[in-house]
């Protein structure tokens, strides 16, 4: 008997939403963080368990996955060395995070890719409903209900909404990812709802004042539009001009550039010069804020704010290189295959990740949020599609 179970084709898609659903939990203000990494971690498990189960075919680029086992590899090096206890974590859960995200996941998406991302603009829909209804709380009581919420939007107060999250980047970068799946949905599908959920979305994502989602939307919706005709590529070039504009007039812009991009330039000189006193095997994860606090302007002990530079400090040179050069395997062979809208669409998004990273900490094989989406989208655009999908 053939023991292998045919699920729906549905099933994966919303076997994947739900992965996205516990990865929003790390960081709402409603939550521990550390239960919201264990229903993280433990989703991405079920999803493995899940594709094991319905017998998913594997077809990840080879390539990619012996680069990153390659810096598994040096990363366990790494905690021979230095016995670091977060290290330690990092080397037992990337495994799964990738293994589920890179892996198992596009699998199971594979065959319902359509359903996946009219999931996505649900999700971000719902949010910015949520988004809305505590900023009417906000603005309608004395008392400041939600941190956050009401602050500034390309210059005028009163506008932010962060939805669930506990700070106003996260719901930004979640609505980066929303709005370019709506935008994907609404040139698949038309319609007046698609339209008017493109709308919803895109408002959410302007009401988030997220600088990084701004421009990460801004360099993945050119790839995707792209993919299509010369007049959505034309009118979406045009839509990026009248927003920088706008950044331009509200003098956002020019606050962001004499700010030093909100402080990050300082990080960044930090983490480089904290990186030189241990270069070979880095940090470790010790405490990357306090680490780079001497070096740097920042007397409040946050982290690099760089993905790229984030994880040369914690692995050093040597597996953090390593891993560099996976993520730019993988995003350049990404590249080399789009033929299909759905391509431009997840190579879309994966460019605005890669772009939205340069300013936040975050490493692929983590389960935070954001790292769920890098694992996702990258798995995603590395999937060797079968011929009859289309």
């Amino acid at each position: 008997m053939n023991a292998v179970v045919k699920p729906p084709t549905w099933g994966g898609p919303v076997v994947a939403l739900c992965c996205v659903l516990a990865s929003i939990c790390v960081t709402v203000w409603f939550l521990p963080s550390q239960i919201g990494y264990l229903l993280s971690g433990g989703m991405l498990l079920v999803a493995i368990g899940y594709g094991v189960l319905t017998g998913v075919s594997i077809r990840t680029d080879r390539v990619f996955l012996v680069l990153f086992g390659l810096y598994w590899l040096a990363l366990a090096g790494n905690y021979y060395v230095t016995r670091t206890d977060p290290l330690l974590l990092y080397v037992l859960v990337t495994p799964i995070a990738v293994g589920a995200t890179v892996v198992v996941l596009p699998a199971l998406i594979a065959d319902d890719r359509l359903v996946f991302a009219k999931l996505l603009t649900g999700v971000s829909l719902l949010l910015t409903f949520v988004g809305l209804g505590m900023l009417a709380m906000e603005t309608r009581t004395d008392e400041q209900l939600f941190a956050y919420v009401a602050g500034p939007v390309l210059g005028y107060e009163g506008y932010r909404i962060t939805s669930v999250f506990s700070y106003w980047n996260t719901y930004g970068f979640l609505m980066m990812v929303g709005f370019l799946s709506s935008l994907y949905v609404y040139l698949e599908e038309r319609g007046v709802l698609w339209a008017l959920s493109l709308l919803i979305a895109f408002a959410g994502l302007v009401l988030s004042n997220g600088e990084a989602a701004y421009v990460g939307a801004g360099a993945g919706g050119i790839v995707m539009a792209a993919g299509y005709s010369f007049s959505v590529f034309l009118g979406f070039l045009l839509l990026g001009i009248a927003s920088t504009g706008t950044m331009v007039r509200t003098g956002q812009l020019q606050a962001l550039f004499d700010s030093g991009l909100s402080g990050r330039l300082s990080l960044w000189e930090g983490t480089v010069r904290r990186l030189l006193d241990d270069p070979y095997v880095g940090i470790g994860f010790e405490n990357p804020g306090a680490e780079i606090m001497p070096y740097s302007d920042w007397k409040t002990g946050v982290g690099p704010h760089n993905a790229y530079l984030h994880i040369l400090l914690n692995t050093g040179i040597i597996a953090g290189s390593i891993y560099l050069v996976a993520l730019a395997y993988g995003a350049l062979r990404s590249m080399w295959s789009l033929t299909t809208t759905w391509d431009f669409y997840v190579v879309g998004v994966l460019i605005a990740i890669l772009v939205h990273i340069v300013f936040e900490s975050v490493t692929l094989g983590g389960l935070s949020m954001t790292s769920v989406f890098f694992g996702l989208f990258l798995g995603l655009s590395l999937y060797n599609y079968p011929p009859t999908i289309h």
